[in-house]
């Protein structure tokens, strides 16, 4: 008589003890979700992060692409070109750049110092 609860009271354990690995897997996504949103602001949101310049040189050097300098505001554009050579290692060609006005200021600050 009493092996026949064995098997429905196993089952109850079984699955309490399953619902609370998946409580807490989801809690742990929850988390992990919510710090990568604030770590990786998304294009519009560098602004409005914590470090900005950090967020603007992220977003240009995943690109791969130093154009993405311009958008770190007229007073950082130009540090954020000189830590993305520095960090590729590479020389920047200011005559890539695609707004005037940044590739005149690229021209007057970076060049120089290339040769």
């Amino acid at each position: 008589m009493q092996k026949k609860w064995f098997w429905p009271l196993g089952l109850i354990i079984i699955l309490i003890i399953g619902g609370v690995v998946l409580w807490q897997i989801e809690k742990n996504r929850d988390i992990v979700g919510s710090l990568t949103d604030k770590q990786h602001p998304s294009l519009n949101d560098c602004a409005q992060a914590e470090y900005p310049f950090a967020c603007f040189l992220d977003r240009t050097m995943n690109a791969n692409d130093p154009n993405l300098c311009a958008d770190a505001g007229a007073e950082k554009r130009v540090d954020c070109l000189k830590a993305y050579a520095e960090i590729k290692v590479t020389e920047i060609d200011c005559s890539r750049i695609l707004s005037p006005d940044f590739q005149l200021e690229c021209q007057m600050e970076i060049q120089p110092s290339n040769k």
